[in-house]
């Protein structure tokens, strides 16, 4: 296939994000015709797309785009213009800056990136900034403890705990609320 399967990143320029709304709300109504084990099938084009103000994500039908480069559809031509319109390398992930910073500066650190990035991350971020709370909640308890192993249920209760506060705080910061 000419076209990978999902798309992350901000707009480059070519397309306005006006536009880039559009191509993705017509792309995610069409559908095609595909056949899985000799049924036929409609499969929608666009799966699901999103977007924060800054960064867009799509993801597509396999079969969907294949089915549209083999028949030389023009509805190819609206995904070309997405894949042209976003740079894929502009920003990293939320889950990517939080490894980094844990990995350069330290536990501590990461985890008030967490507490920020639970306001303002991105939908598809938010059960990995979640499982990463209740690791991170573990690694942190035992520093504290000074041992290198905990009993499994002090794990269970910590990340269960990290998994409500990142809960509460998530709902707590929401914009609008004071």
């Amino acid at each position: 296939m000419r076209f990978q399967t999902e798309l992350k990143g901000s707009p480059n320029g070519m397309l306005s994000d006006d536009a880039i709304r559009n191509h993705a709300a017509y792309l995610s109504s069409e559908t095609v015709n595909v056949t899985h084990g000799g049924f036929m099938s409609r499969a929608p084009i666009l799966l699901e797309y999103w977007s924060d103000g800054d960064q867009f994500s799509f993801r597509f039908s396999p079969p969907a785009l294949r089915f549209l480069e083999e028949a030389d559809d023009p509805r190819l031509e609206l995904v070309a213009d997405l894949f042209s319109g976003i740079d894929p390398q502009s920003a990293p992930s939320a889950v990517a800056v939080i490894l980094k910073a844990r990995k350069a500066v330290g536990l501590a650190h990461a985890m008030r990136l967490l507490a920020n990035e639970a306001r303002t991350a991105r939908l598809e971020d938010r059960a990995k900034l979640q499982k990463m709370a209740g690791e991170m909640s573990v690694s942190f308890e035992m520093q504290r403890r000074g041992v290198r192993f905990l009993p499994k249920q002090v794990i269970r209760r910590v990340t269960r705990d990290a998994a409500r506060s990142f809960g509460s705080l998530q709902s707590s910061n929401e914009p609008g609320q004071q």
